[in-house]
C-alpha cells in the first residue's frame, strides 16, 4: 500500500489532494440531501449523472496536467460538482424524463 501511494504521489501533484477532498465533501453532502427525497429516485439519478460528469472532467484534468495544476484546474475540481448538479444534471434530466413521458 505504501509503494502504491508513493507511485501516485510521484506521478501527480499534491495540490490535487485538497481539491479532491473538498469535492468529495460536496458530493457526500448532496447525496445526503438527495437520499430522503421521495421522488422515486430521480434526485439520486441526477446526482449520479453529476458524479459521472465530474469524474470524467477530473480524469481529463489530471491526465492533461499531472504535476503542475493551475489555479483554474484546482478551482474546477473543488467547486464544479455542485454547479454540475444544479445547472447541468437537473435540466438535462428533466428534458430526458419529459421525452420518456416520466415527467408531467
Amino acid at each position: 500500500m505504501g509503494k502504491q501511494r508513493e507511485q501516485l504521489s510521484a506521478t501527480t501533484s499534491n495540490g490535487y489532494r485538497k481539491a479532491i477532498y473538498t469535492a468529495l465533501g460536496c458530493q457526500v453532502i448532496l447525496a445526503l440531501l438527495c437520499t430522503p427525497i421521495m421522488d422515486g429516485g430521480q434526485s439520486m439519478q441526477m446526482w449520479g449523472f453529476s458524479m459521472v460528469a465530474f469524474y470524467v472532467g477530473l480524469i481529463m484534468i489530471i491526465i492533461r496536467r499531472p504535476k503542475c495544476p493551475t489555479k483554474v484546474d484546482l478551482f474546477l475540481i473543488r467547486w464544479s460538482f455542485p454547479f454540475l448538479f444544479i445547472f447541468v444534471a437537473v435540466p438535462i434530466s428533466i428534458m430526458i424524463w419529459k421525452a420518456r413521458g416520466v415527467w408531467d
